[in-house]
C-alpha cells in the first residue's frame, strides 16, 4: 500500500493500527508479522516513524516491546546515518 494513497500519514497510520488491532485479537505472530512488513516496506525514515504507533495493540499483551522499540532507534539511527 503506498503512502501516497491516503490524504496525509495519520490517517494512514489510523488505518494500520486499526488493521493491527484486529490481528492482535485473533493471531498476536500475524500482528506482529503485520507491523514487521509495513515497517520494513516504509521508504523513508520519516514515513518508518509515522507507523511506529501501528504496534500499540500489542503493547497490552507484550509490554517489554515498548522498551525493545525505544532502544532500537538508536540502532536504527547509526545504520541511517551510516548509509
Amino acid at each position: 500500500m503506498a503512502f501516497g494513497s491516503f490524504r496525509d500519514p495519520s490517517s494512514r497510520t489510523e488505518f494500520l493500527k486499526n488493521i493491527a488491532t484486529g490481528l492482535a485479537g485473533a493471531d498476536q505472530s500475524a500482528a506482529v508479522r503485520f507491523i514487521e512488513e509495513q515497517w520494513l516496506a516504509a521508504p523513508t525514515r520519516i514515513e518508518l516513524l509515522w507507523l511506529v504507533p501501528i504496534v500499540e495493540p500489542l503493547v497490552p499483551q507484550q509490554p517489554e516491546i515498548a522498551s525493545e522499540i525505544n532502544a532500537s532507534f538508536g540502532w536504527v539511527e547509526q545504520i541511517l546515518l551510516a548509509v
